[in-house]
């Protein structure tokens, strides 16, 4: 994740459980930046962990619900970042799997579920290498995974 700026501000992302009662939390807090001053769009500057709509640096529409907190509410232009969940089978390989990711330049951090990592897949990181390491591992039952928000150009590589 990335470190929050002064200006930052916490916007709730509704989830949607599924049957297994995934993700575990109703709502996601995320800090984006304000685009402008009075404005309602802000930029996502840190790794969604369960939000699926979203990756860092994109643009997206907020409001003020009547409950107080802002509210995402659309997506409004990608930003070129690629997000993706990864968790791993086993407590002791987090570190080694983590490390190969990031050799990919893929910008790897740990969540508040211990095996849980969340990748940031810059633009410019060769995604077909990802996602070809990833399908290795997942069949080996090393992981699991699964894709969140991903640009057209990372999409285009597979």
């Amino acid at each position: 994740m990335v470190a929050k700026r002064d200006d930052a501000v916490e916007i709730q992302f509704d989830l949607h459980t599924d049957g297994e009662g995934w993700p575990p939390i109703p709502v996601e807090p995320i800090w984006c930046t304000p685009v402008a001053e009075g404005d309602q769009h802000y930029i996502v500057t840190n790794v969604p962990i369960h939000a699926l709509e979203v990756s860092r640096g994109d643009v997206i529409r907020a409001t003020r619900s009547p409950e107080g907190p802002l509210r995402f509410v659309a997506l409004v232009e990608q930003g070129g970042h690629g997000t993706i969940r990864v968790i791993v089978a086993d407590r002791a390989e987090v570190e080694a799997i983590a490390q190969s990711l990031a050799s990919f330049g893929c910008v790897v951090s740990d969540t508040y579920i211990e095996q849980l990592l969340t990748l940031d897949l810059p633009p410019g990181v060769n995604y077909s290498a990802v996602r070809g390491w990833l399908l290795d591992a997942d069949a080996a039952e090393r992981l699991d995974w699964e894709e969140g928000a991903m640009p057209p150009s990372h999409r285009a590589e597979h």
